[in-house]
């Protein structure tokens, strides 16, 4: 969970905005969310639920935090130098984003999201208000923002052969989105 802390730490010494969901991300109807489900093969335990969740997030007026973001905090772009710290690689996807989307893509690749969910809601405390998402909800978000590319992704995974485990991976990420909307 370090590079959570250190992701905190980098985003707290920059330039920290909030902004509403609804002006980050287009809202989802929910009818639109199922019939996207429906098409990539992917059945949540509480498809309609989720759906309306996933509607009133996404058209809510609920902050996230935006700012710079490196764009892809995966394992494989995190080096440990020699002095113990952490630095990133691979930064072509960096610009100002949510924080959320460079979160979801951090804390999918874990064993348990939600300890570094409470790291990140830990380190944030200060700038907290009454109108910010949670940490699930900011995290949601980002998946959200990104679901589209996961759809486009399918069709030239399943030209090579691939969409089974793609659609695998695909599943576990919206068991993940329903966990963040549905149980916090």
């Amino acid at each position: 969970m370090r590079l959570a802390d250190e992701l905190a730490a980098l985003w707290l010494a920059s330039p920290v905005a909030a902004r509403p969901i609804r002006r980050l991300i287009a809202p989802i109807p929910a009818a639109k969310f199922r019939t996207l489900l429906v098409g990539l093969e992917v059945e949540p335990s509480e498809p309609e639920r989720l759906s309306r969740e996933v509607e009133r997030l996404t058209g809510s007026d609920q902050q996230v935090f935006v700012g710079p973001t490196q764009g892809d905090p995966v394992q494989g772009n995190v080096l440990r130098m020699a002095d113990g710290r952490l630095a990133l690689i691979d930064w072509d996807k960096a610009g100002s984003h949510p924080f959320g989307l460079d979160a979801v893509r951090m804390v999918v690749g874990v064993a348990d999201p939600f300890e570094a969910i409470a790291r990140l809601d830990d380190r944030f405390r200060s700038l907290h208000h009454a109108r910010m998402a949670t940490w699930s909800h900011q995290l949601a978000v980002g998946m959200l923002s990104i679901l589209p590319n996961w759809a486009e992704q399918m069709v030239p995974w399943d030209r090579i052969g691939a969409f089974e485990a793609h659609r695998k991976k695909l599943a576990r990420r919206i068991h993940l989105l329903e966990r963040l909307l549905l149980d916090c």
